[in-house]
């Protein structure tokens, strides 16, 4: 439960509660990992906010994250598009 707090309370670029996370260091991933755990949590809220009804597939794939669904979505493009990515080389 608290990585799950983590994840949520880190989503929306927000910094992480470090006095939290050294506490219970010997429970939880590496921060890179929270950072990108926390992004795919913001990434998942924000599609299914756009398209609970739509069967999609996420693939990744030499560092890029594809993700097909259905029909189209241009409201969720243009709000991922401003989405700032939690490790360097990710597309």
């Amino acid at each position: 439960m608290l990585l799950i707090a983590i994840i949520l309370k880190s989503s929306r670029d927000k910094l992480l509660y470090k006095p939290l996370r050294e506490k219970h260091k010997e429970l939880l991933p590496q921060k890179r990992d929270i950072k990108l755990l926390s992004f795919i949590y913001l990434l998942s809220d924000t599609l299914f906010s756009y398209s609970y009804k739509i069967d999609y597939k996420f693939n990744f794939k030499d560092n890029t994250l594809t993700i097909e669904t259905d029909r189209e979505l241009p409201l969720f493009k243009r709000d991922i598009s401003k989405f700032k990515l939690p490790i360097k080389g990710l597309r």
